[in-house]
């Protein structure tokens, strides 16, 4: 099973590379507006967001408006070699700094620790997502499913990821938490 999600997640990531910035300005912005109209996220109080670099579906203005609608947006940090933990940010340019892996994440000085039961709804990354069940293929080190595993039952989990993302098959293992939907930048997918 290693070697299969090996394969796919470096097809998927080079897949993902030959994306302009344009082009994933212009996804994410489709993304964002699908991902704001579900009522699920309209009702949410405490919105997980991870910040985007690379090629991800872009998050960082999508992180900024659910700031001024008001929203606790928490967003990750890496605690450990195994653990992440959320952390409240209330300003984007001013809570964030260069962190692992040269990914923006809480500043020292700012940090807020969020219990993550306290976590409504979270945007989740993911390399690839299998379209029919809701599978999540990440980098492989298992940061989000070890964190997602404790989360509370009713917390609203949404992968966004561009449409090339999608599989017709993600290999899944017990450890493995499914999306309760994924939003892409042509359709919501919903799972039970």
């Amino acid at each position: 099973m290693k070697i299969i999600k090996n394969s796919l997640r470096k097809k998927k990531l080079a897949v993902r590379k030959t994306l302009s910035s344009a082009e994933i300005k212009s996804k994410s912005n489709r993304i964002k507006k699908l991902l704001f109209k579900l009522p699920e996220f309209k009702k949410a109080k405490t919105v997980m967001f991870y910040v985007s670099f690379g090629k991800e579906a872009a998050t960082h203005s999508m992180i900024k408006e659910a700031l001024h609608q008001k929203k606790k947006v928490v967003v990750p940090k890496i605690k450990s070699k195994r653990a992440l933990a959320v952390y409240e940010i209330m300003n984007f340019n001013k809570d964030l700094q260069r962190g692992s892996f040269g990914i923006l994440e809480p500043a020292h000085s700012k940090r807020r620790i969020t219990p993550k039961t306290e976590i409504d709804l979270a945007v989740v990354p993911g390399v690839c997502f299998d379209r029919k069940k809701g599978t999540r293929l990440g980098f492989g080190a298992g940061y989000y499913d070890r964190f997602l595993q404790g989360i509370k039952e009713t917390t609203v989990l949404i992968g966004i990821a561009f449409e090339r993302q999608l599989a017709k098959g993600v290999p899944c293992m017990v450890h493995d938490v499914n999306m309760h939907k994924i939003v892409t930048e042509r359709r919501i997918l919903e799972f039970s």
